[in-house]
């Protein structure tokens, strides 16, 4: 099904449309935005996706905004009081000035060149004419119809730093992967109501970066913090500290000891090891995932919000046992 408008200024474009419950999604075959159309005289809003946008009805005029050139253009006297007989306040470029197309360039006409001289003491000006909307010559070359489609939220999840460079990116929606027969089958426009998930990798960097801003140093600390595998490890407070001397003088050059009595009043334990791809004997976490984008985005954000709860929950030694390990296998991997 096509639909053609006259062509007027020479510009022509191809649209694909997709009709939904409430209205269209419209995107250029070229993979262009939409945003300087005019659908029916209304611009398009924006979607989740960067090059669909929503019109409400099938288009049946599509408009463009052309800017137009300045116009009266004239040198204004820069100081006001300079004005006099031989020096005017203004002066209308079209009457002291012609055009030379082979320099390009405006130059004085033969009976104004005493001006060349006070060049200096003008500046030009011009005025702007607003832009004008001229027809679109457009042809649809895709419509489909989807039925049941839902809108979704732009979601960002920060991801910590990789590399010598120390760079970074964001998860988006740009950033979910999805089963290969989805993208054959469906258009990307509609890809966030289709199962979708997160590689091992991209999931290890949004946890590592998560636990990295939010951890409390009272009560848990990152001792592993690379790009091929990350630990936590939890802080328990002693229920008696343990006496241990140090040397002062170790790291000198002599022989003499000197001696210090120290307590240490908490003892470590891993709380939460892990890996992209399973470096030593890391465990290698697993992917997120889900039977939708907002499904993906509400399993991340639950998983981080657990995670956290465990890593900065204050733990005290028993005073029955003087001793009390503290395993949390079930945060070893994000598991729903």
């Amino acid at each position: 099904m096509k639909s053609v408008l006259k062509k007027k200024n020479g510009n022509s474009i191809e649209i694909k449309l997709i009709k939904i419950d409430n209205g269209y999604l419209v995107s250029m075959k070229n993979g262009y935005r939409m945003s300087r159309y005019y659908f029916d005289g209304k611009l398009s809003k924006e979607t989740h996706n960067d090059i669909w946008s929503f019109i409400e009805k099938r288009p049946k005029k599509i408009q463009s905004d052309v800017s137009q050139p300045n116009i009266n253009y004239r040198y204004e006297l820069l100081d006001e009081e300079m004005e006099s007989e031989k020096i005017p306040l203004v002066l209308i470029r079209g009457e002291v000035m012609e055009y030379d197309d082979d320099d390009c360039d405006w130059t004085w006409k033969s009976d104004c060149k005493e001006y060349a001289k006070y060049y200096s003491l003008y500046k030009l000006v011009s005025d702007e004419q607003p832009d004008i909307k001229v027809n679109v010559e457009f042809t649809i070359v895709e419509e489909v119809e989807v039925s049941g489609y839902k809108k979704t939220k732009k979601f960002s999840f920060p991801t910590a730093t990789i590399g010598y460079n120390k760079s970074s990116r964001p998860i988006t929606n740009e950033s979910v992967k999805s089963q290969l027969i989805d993208e054959i089958m469906f258009p990307d426009v509609v890809m966030h109501m289709r199962p979708s998930r997160l590689t091992p990798t991209q999931s290890y960097s949004i946890v590592r970066k998560h636990i990295q801003d939010n951890i409390d140093p009272k009560y848990a600390t990152i001792t592993s913090d690379h790009d091929f595998c990350f630990t936590v490890k939890k802080k328990i407070d002693l229920y008696e500290h343990e006496e241990y001397t140090v040397d002062l003088n170790l790291m000198k050059r002599t022989k003499r000891k000197r001696l210090e009595t120290r307590y240490r009043k908490t003892r470590e334990v891993a709380i939460y090891e892990t890996s992209p791809e399973g470096y030593s004997k890391y465990p290698t976490i697993k992917g997120f995932e889900g039977k939708d984008d907002d499904d993906l985005v509400k399993n991340i954000k639950r998983f981080l919000k657990d995670l956290m709860k465990v890593i900065n929950e204050p733990v005290v030694d028993c005073p029955h046992c003087k001793g009390r390990g503290v395993t949390f296998t079930e945060f070893m991997d994000n598991k729903e």
